[in-house]
């Protein structure tokens, strides 16, 4: 489950609607906070969003997620 990740993921993020007026970044930024929280694994994230395990570990220090 999500037990080992911080309080901050997933529970206190607003999700982003489409036609909402913000950036790209903020929706990967949401849609990537989403994955990781209801994922078991970074690699099971990485898979669904389509990206390399090392990408997103650059993205969750970007985003400090």
């Amino acid at each position: 489950g999500i037990e080992h990740l911080p309080a901050s993921i997933g529970v206190h993020t607003h999700p982003v609607q489409l036609g909402d007026h913000v950036s790209l970044e903020a929706i990967e930024e949401n849609h990537i906070r989403r994955v990781v929280a209801s994922t078991k694994s970074l690699q099971e994230a990485a898979d669904i969003l389509g990206i390399d395990q090392a990408t997103l570990w650059r993205k969750r220090k970007q985003y400090r997620i």
